[in-house]
């Protein structure tokens, strides 16, 4: 087996391709996968209300923007030392949970956020749909993290 790398040099101006022979192969066994603790542990329940409250938020958005809004409810359970259920049923913080059948790409928002600790952004606990209202009064004491798919996301100062 001989591996090669292609790489542009600017200090030479010039494409470099470079050659070697492995020192070890690593040949695959049929041994079972070492299990991998998620980032955050949730139960059935917490995933599914997590699931539907990112569903009812953003499931017409990105992937991007679905993973923003999972971690928002993440980082705002750790923030405020509160539970998945509390964060994500508090009156007048996010949408009801969906009622529909949630989509893949939401599931796997929540799963890249929770499971693999993915992080769209250091830390961010408010969102608001910025394409469809004005700025909410909240906004003037809170951290502009950045802008998805015409939702605006900040965090706690």
């Amino acid at each position: 087996i001989l591996l090669c790398f292609i790489f542009f040099s600017p200090l030479i101006s010039e494409v470099v391709v470079c050659c070697m022979e492995p020192t070890e192969v690593i040949i695959p066994t049929d041994a079972e996968p070492e299990e991998v603790e998620p980032y955050f542990p949730l139960t059935a329940e917490e995933r599914e209300l997590v699931e539907r409250v990112v569903a009812a938020e953003a499931r017409g958005e990105s992937i991007e923007c679905q993973m923003a809004v999972a971690q928002t409810i993440m980082d705002r359970t750790v923030s405020r030392e509160q539970s998945i259920t509390k964060v994500c049923t508090a009156p007048y913080q996010f949408a009801d949970p969906y009622q529909g059948e949630v989509s893949e790409k939401t599931q796997d928002a929540v799963r890249f956020v929770f499971d693999d600790g993915a992080k769209v952004f250091d830390k961010v606990t408010h969102f608001y749909a910025s394409h469809l209202i004005d700025p909410p009064y909240w906004t003037e004491s809170k951290e502009f993290k950045g802008e998805i798919n015409g939702v605006s996301f900040y965090a706690d100062r």
